[in-house]
């Protein structure tokens, strides 16, 4: 038994327990008798590990033990170990770790040596009661706001001990001070302080705030709102709007995409700088001609909106330019032509060959061109006067002789037609 309470002496030393204060030879004597108990001053359990139960013969101290909380039992015990000899008498005395000092306080039990006895057990301890002008007070702490941090080191005191009081702060708070009566006592988290009556303090804490920078990339494609700062766990919302003819892309951190909805919203627990990225809307522009050999067209690409695009139908040798379509609606009947671009934009240029033969100076005029119902034609000597359309028709022939005459394209449809006489050709327009 002496070996077993030996080993578990030198295993509490291990796990950190106080050092004793008094320090008896365990090896003076031969025989040792154990006991198991808790310590009472004036009635009431003590429950701190700043007690040191010390069993004396005479002056001569034969044993001593920290008390030590034990969870499973919910309570402070001693095992105490005592050396001596049959028919020794012990009594009892308590040091106080906290204050560095013996308590005044009597114990009327005594207990006689019996080797390798055993007294008390975890479930029905031996009582050490004392008695004595002890002053005992109590040491209350809470946090403030009661979710913002841990407080730990409150209890029961003796007087003139030392109390410790530690305040952690949780996630998303920092400390502030103590406060007593509403009086700042210390800025410090950990607040010592010797026991001289009942407290009750406050650890304060406070929320941190963190700073959420917004910026638009480029600066002038659009504005952004939602900077400021804001209280961890808040929520915060930034939002990015897109000037005329620029379109948000995604919001940026350091670099990395972190969302494509132009208003954003996230849980703050960290500063934040955002970029709104933002590109200019591009439209693409697409011309052909018909037929391939008939001209190159020119104006064709990647458009911003709200450019220009000009462009240019060019006809091929012995081909002429008749007109543009998009979606086979005419849209121009001039070789060069621009708009302005708002969309995706598809445009053929129609060419129509006419075999070598060329519009040469003459006296032929054709008038109003472009036209929406009637035209005069004038300068008609010798040669038949014929309407084609593109494909090469032939619609109508005039006489030959004629010098002026009045036709009717009300019942033709919209589109570009061909007037030839001779060698001399020329484009009408219908509207």
């Amino acid at each position: 038994m002496k070996r077993f309470f030996l080993v578990l002496f030198c295993l509490l030393s291990v796990l950190g327990l106080k050092a004793n204060h008094w320090n008896p030879d365990p090896y003076q004597f031969s025989n040792s008798m154990n006991v198991v108990g808790v310590v009472e001053i004036n009635g009431l359990e003590q429950a701190t590990d700043a007690l040191e139960l010390g069993a004396f013969c005479n002056s001569d101290c034969r044993g001593s033990e920290m008390l030590t909380f034990y969870p499973g039992l919910n309570r402070y015990l001693v095992f105490l170990t005592i050396y001596g000899e049959s028919g020794n008498e012990f009594m009892f005395r308590l040091y106080d770790h906290n204050a560095h000092l013996e308590l005044n306080a009597d114990c009327e039990q005594t207990i006689t040596f019996v080797a390798d006895e055993v007294v008390g057990n975890t479930i029905d301890p031996y009582v050490f009661a004392f008695t004595g002008e002890i002053s005992v007070y109590t040491v209350d702490a809470r946090p403030m706001p009661d979710t913002a941090g841990i407080v730990v080191g409150m209890g029961t005191f003796f007087e003139n001990d030392t109390c410790t009081l530690s305040a952690t702060p949780n996630v998303g708070f920092a400390f502030v001070d103590w406060t007593e009566d509403g009086q700042s006592v210390s800025t410090c988290p950990d607040y010592t302080f010797p026991v001289t009556s009942n407290r009750i303090l406050v650890a304060n804490f406070s929320l941190d705030t963190y700073e959420i920078s917004v910026e638009a990339v480029p600066e002038n494609g659009g504005t952004v709102i939602g900077s400021g700062l804001y209280g961890y766990g808040s929520l915060a919302t930034v939002e990015a709007q897109a000037n005329d003819t620029y379109h948000f892309i995604n919001w940026k951190e350091d670099g990395e995409v972190v969302s494509t909805e132009a208003v954003y919203a996230f849980v703050v627990d960290r500063p934040r700088h955002l970029v709104a990225t933002f590109a200019q809307i591009c439209y693409v522009v697409t011309v052909a001609a018909d037929p391939a050999q008939g001209g190159t067209v020119q104006g064709g690409g990647n458009y911003i909106e709200g450019s220009t695009c000009h462009l240019k139908a060019s006809p091929a040798q012995n081909y002429e330019f008749a007109y543009w379509t998009e979606a086979d609606e005419v849209v121009s009947t001039e070789s060069e032509w621009s708009f302005v671009v708002d969309d995706n934009r598809g445009f053929v240029a129609h060419f129509v060959y006419y075999d070598g033969v060329g519009e040469q100076e003459n006296t032929l005029l054709v008038y109003p061109n472009p036209t929406e119902g009637t035209i005069q034609v004038e300068g008609v000597t010798g040669s038949t006067v014929r309407l084609f359309d593109l494909n090469g028709r032939l619609l109508l022939a005039l006489p030959n002789g004629i010098d002026k005459t009045q036709l009717d394209l009300t019942p033709l449809s919209k589109g570009c037609y061909f007037l030839q006489m001779g060698n001399v050709t020329r484009k009408v327009v219908k509207r």
